[in-house]
């Protein structure tokens, strides 16, 4: 596992390094660690890929949170740790994809739990869900690839981050094989997977490629006590 700490204080840096370490030799976990002391260093990195990064939110003039979105277009499957001094930030992380925030105080208490959800998403995002498309070509894609599916016209259109395609199965037949809480019916024609929602406002669901999807009136209070237990469920997990 490769991990980033991107701190601009170095003796921080130092000591969350050490912090990991600690818990390598006590788990006796494969992890590698790359230090990035700023901004232009992390995007500049060309080694493997950042699998998991320890953000700072204070970077020099910086914006950790802002950072994080560009990580994010280098690297789509980073999960983004912020580690903070300021308890403040606390909601702001939410404008963009974390797994976990914490103080910088409470992260050798509670790094086992840390490194519990990073091993928990690695290994969700190794699990491809197979599609059938219209061609009879096979694809597959892992959920945190795909942003919605679309029925119309007789055809199921899946919406993915590697671009669009034509499936055979109806929505009904997807709900069979597509992993609950994470995928949701919202509509006669659309399922949405959460995970990929930028936010839930006034019955319409904005999607982090763009896209809005408009909860029907027949899904409306099924889908919003969904969503409330999804969120409640990622904040638990947190």
């Amino acid at each position: 596992m490769i991990i980033g700490i991107c701190d601009d204080d170095k003796i921080w840096g130092r000591r969350a390094s050490y912090i990991i370490g600690e818990y390598r030799k006590k788990t006796s976990l494969d992890v590698e660690i790359q230090y990035f002391p700023d901004k232009e260093s992390l995007l500049n990195y060309e080694g493997d890929p950042i699998e998991a990064l320890f953000l700072d939110i204070e970077l020099g003039d910086g914006n950790g949170i802002e950072l994080a979105e560009e990580v994010h277009k280098k690297w789509s499957a980073c999960l983004i740790i912020f580690l903070t001094n300021y308890l403040s930030y606390a909601t702001d992380v939410y404008r963009t994809e974390h797994i976990w925030f914490a103080l910088k105080e409470q992260f050798q208490s509670r790094v086992g739990e840390i490194f519990d959800r990073i091993l928990r998403c690695m290994e969700k995002q190794k699990k491809q869900i197979p599609f059938l498309c219209l061609n009879r070509e096979m694809i597959s894609f892992s959920p945190d690839d795909i942003y919605y599916l679309e029925r119309t016209a007789r055809k199921t259109r899946l919406v993915t981050a590697w671009g669009d395609y034509e499936i055979k199965d109806r929505l009904d037949v997807c709900e069979t094989y597509l992993t609950k809480p994470d995928f949701l019916r919202c509509h006669n024609s659309y399922i949405v997977y959460l995970p990929n929602v930028k936010e839930y406002k006034g019955g319409v669901f904005h999607m982090k490629n763009g896209d809005r999807l408009t909860v029907s009136r027949a899904y409306e209070k099924e889908t919003k006590a969904a969503f409330t237990r999804w969120v409640m469920g990622q904040m638990e997990g947190a």
